[in-house]
């Protein structure tokens, strides 16, 4: 198949692209960087002779003057009405875990507005859609445990809001072979939740940081009322936590859904990073 790639620069979206190529599917990445989505004309031409379209932009921070509905909402939207007039027939989704209408954070109910509406879209346009909503995504260089190893590695304490929030870490590689199988499956107009083999709280995650790298850390969790004010000074300093990341993390990053079976796929074991040298 030919496969357009929305954020195949990503973590993600490189393990994504490695294993459609490896599958024998011919890939096109898309970027902000190569391409104006604002210019419609511009995103057709990158679509032509398409036959699927992915999408994995997302934002965890309202920065730079990109806003929340607009990456999760509005863009994959017009993206796939765009894909609808270039006669792609498949459209794939990153939603996350969490995510409804009533969710405490925007980040969580902007995703599930970009869902919803792509299921009902698809539906009136005559293209299949297929969203995934993983829990926190682990690799080698991710956002979760790598960002707390690099500040652990120097830092002899560190204050720890939400500590009780919980997780279900998944490894990107299952979350790249979930996609793929569901670009050759007939599955459709369905969202998977996806979560990896093991619950960890935030507490136990970072504990477990430090034990596999042998560091001895003061680790002090901070109460709801602390954890709070940390994420509005966050927001302020624009740090990577942040008032609407503390609101997400209310909502526990679980399921109980196990769609492994069904997809074919053995999920792979957390791996906590090693930090060492120059890392």
């Amino acid at each position: 198949m030919q496969v357009a790639v929305c954020g195949g620069r990503g973590f993600v979206g490189q393990v994504l692209c490695t294993r459609l190529a490896g599958k024998g599917h011919q890939v096109s990445v898309l970027s902000r960087e190569t391409l104006d989505y604002g210019d419609d004309a511009a995103v057709l031409a990158a679509l032509q002779d398409k036959d699927a379209l992915v999408y994995l932009g997302g934002i965890l921070h309202e920065r730079g003057g990109q806003r929340f509905d607009d990456v999760h909402h509005h863009l994959p939207v017009r993206l796939l009405q765009l894909a609808a007039q270039s006669a792609i027939g498949d459209f794939l989704h990153m939603s996350a875990l969490g995510v409804s209408a009533h969710a405490p954070s925007r980040y969580l109910q902007s995703k599930w507005a970009g869902e919803r509406a792509l299921m009902a879209q698809g539906k009136a346009l005559g293209v299949r859609v297929v969203a995934m909503r993983p829990s926190v995504i682990f690799a080698g260089h991710d956002g979760f445990f790598h960002l707390f190893a690099r500040y652990l590695r120097y830092a002899p304490l560190m204050p720890l809001p939400c500590a009780q929030a919980q997780f279900q870490p998944v490894a990107v590689e299952d979350v790249a072979d979930a996609f793929v199988w569901a670009l050759e499956s007939s599955v459709d107009q369905t969202a998977f939740e996806l979560g990896g083999t093991e619950r960890l709280t935030l507490h136990e995650a970072v504990q477990r940081i430090c034990k596999t790298n042998g560091w001895k850390r003061w680790i002090i969790p901070l109460s709801e009322r602390l954890s709070r004010w940390q994420g509005r000074l966050g927001g302020m300093l624009r740090a990577p936590f942040d008032h609407d990341n503390y609101l997400s993390m209310q909502v526990p990053n679980i399921t109980e859904e196990m769609p492994w079976l069904q997809m074919g796929i053995v999920p792979r074991a957390i791996h906590i990073p090693y930090l060492n040298g120059r890392d």
